[in-house]
């Protein structure tokens, strides 16, 4: 089941080929949603989206983990493990900052930056390890560098700074903008597609509904009922005289 749940996740990545329009349509629109947030609400927004990030985290630790004791005998395995623990275990430092009296959102922003390096640099040493057996990924090298760069924005600027949420907004919303268009490019290929397929059915069609006129015409000697009616008058002419 969570070898499933982990083939779901890393399909439905965008630059992955074969990623249905609609499921690029709806990560790009999520993307908007959160740019739009992030400069509606800048306070309540670095909290929420700290959050969110954690929560995904910490998913994606245990998947990991599961994933890893699943597959032991691969090359790749105890990196995993490894990855899935750090992965947790930030995943639930962060998520406990609203209950504990030891984490503040700084503490915490700091905590998640580096757990999200140490998540993606772990990855990428579990992938070009593992290239033996299950090739070199690029989704996988693509998902590790993207940790890494949001850890490092994470580790900008200070407590109350402001740039690093328009960054993070910034790029939600071109990146939104972006997955939306190649949505809709993605769209208008599988319609073209769709009509050309549907043209070459109606010419096969046509073409096989043609087709039995030809035994037909072999059957009458190859001689249409016209030609067949003179021949007789002929004959019965002949006779007569």
């Amino acid at each position: 089941m969570q070898d499933k749940a982990m083939s779901t996740i890393k399909d439905s990545a965008p630059w992955r080929r074969g990623v249905a329009w609609p499921i690029i349509a709806i990560e790009g629109l999520i993307l908007l949603v959160i740019g739009i947030f992030i400069f509606a609400d800048k306070e309540s927004a670095a909290d929420v989206i700290r959050q969110l990030i954690a929560a995904i985290l910490l998913v994606n630790g245990l998947l990991e983990i599961l994933a890893g004791f699943r597959n032991q005998g691969a090359v790749g395995s105890p990196y995993r493990i490894l990855r899935g623990g750090v992965g947790a275990t930030i995943g639930v430092l962060v998520l406990l900052e609203n209950v504990s009296d030891y984490l503040d959102g700084d503490s915490s922003r700091v905590i998640l930056a580096w757990g999200l390096i140490a998540f993606g640099v772990i990855g990428l040493a579990a992938s070009l390890l593992a290239r033996s057996e299950a090739g070199l990924r690029i989704s996988a090298l693509v998902t590790g560098v993207l940790t890494i760069i949001l850890g490092v924005i994470l580790l900008t600027g200070g407590a109350d700074s402001t740039s690093r949420m328009n960054l993070l907004g910034t790029i939600a919303l071109v990146f939104g903008v972006l997955l939306l268009g190649y949505a809709y490019l993605l769209y208008r290929g599988n319609q073209q597609t769709s009509a050309q397929a549907g043209a070459v059915a109606q010419t096969g069609g046509s073409g096989g509904a043609s087709a039995p006129s030809g035994p037909s015409n072999q059957a009458n000697g190859g001689n249409s009922p016209a030609d067949s009616g003179s021949t007789g008058n002929r004959g019965s002419g002949g006779a007569a005289s």
